[in-house]
């Protein structure tokens, strides 16, 4: 069996990371959306949890942000409501892109099968 080359998949995928200025400073988030921030949402919500520990919050931050430009935030005095912010910000453009990425496939599935006469 041939083996499926998953890093030729990630290259073919790489996009322009998703800027954002604060603090005078452009940083950048992660083309898209690190699945541990789905995951640890996911679990939480299995568990039946009403809230998300502070463990899991930095976890997901960390996965959003990348550590050290996290750790940076933080130490330029980033605060709850602003974190709250970017994050849904974040949220908002990944939920965007995934919804044009989808109608994409659709698009390319529906001319798949005129173009085959289904």
């Amino acid at each position: 069996m041939a083996i499926k080359d998953f890093d030729a998949f990630l290259k073919e995928r790489e996009k322009q990371p998703i800027p954002f200025k604060i603090y005078g400073k452009t940083w950048h988030l992660s083309s898209t959306m690190p699945a541990l921030i789905m995951v640890k949402a996911v679990r939480a919500k299995k568990e039946g949890l009403e809230e998300v520990g502070e463990e899991i919050v930095l976890e997901m931050c960390e996965a959003l942000f990348g550590k050290e430009q996290f750790d940076e935030l933080l130490k330029l005095g980033l605060d709850l409501e602003t974190m709250e912010e970017i994050i849904t910000w974040a949220t908002e453009v990944y939920t965007e892109k995934l919804g044009k990425q989808e109608a994409r496939a659709e698009n390319a599935n529906f001319l798949a099968k005129k173009s085959r006469g289904t």
